[in-house]
């Protein structure tokens, strides 16, 4: 017995040596995946990162767009009001003032109302165009998971 350990240790260490250089291999390969998946995943978190600061630009941008519309719309209400004001106090008779302030009530309506169709096409603009980046990355990341499933 004593004769076939030595012919049998070289056969040992060959089956050993074989079994550590495929270990080695798949644990190289797997280590290679893992990389090349968080180095995706860390791209992914960065065009995250900057779909929701282009969303967020969208969206002040469009937020200002609504501001400086609803300041002109003040403004321009503020001086149409001094302007009846100023017709109702040079008026000669009721009539007149009732006539001046119908009319300014009704131009008055009609100009918020098209005022509220303007602001609210600037809202949805603002909100599909603001939501749009993220969209976009959400199909990224949505088909980034699908091929790893």
């Amino acid at each position: 017995m004593t004769k076939t350990a030595p012919k049998s240790a070289p056969a040992l260490a060959q089956t050993v040596e074989a079994m550590t250089s495929a270990s080695g291999e798949m644990m190289r390969k797997s280590y290679d995946r893992s990389v090349a998946m968080m180095t995706e995943m860390a791209d992914i978190s960065k065009r995250n990162f900057d779909a929701y600061a282009a969303s967020v630009s969208v969206a002040g941008k469009g937020l200002e767009a609504i501001n400086q519309r609803a300041f002109q719309y003040t403004k321009d209400q503020m001086e149409a009001s001094m302007s009846v004001a100023r017709e109702l106090t040079s008026a000669k008779t009721l009539k007149e003032v009732l006539e001046t302030q119908a009319e300014f009530a009704k131009k008055s309506f009609e100009t918020y109302v098209e005022e509220a169709n303007a602001m609210s096409g600037l809202v949805q603009t603002m909100v599909k165009d603001a939501v749009q980046p993220i969209n976009s990355q959400a199909g990224q990341v949505v088909a980034f998971m699908q091929r790893r499933a």
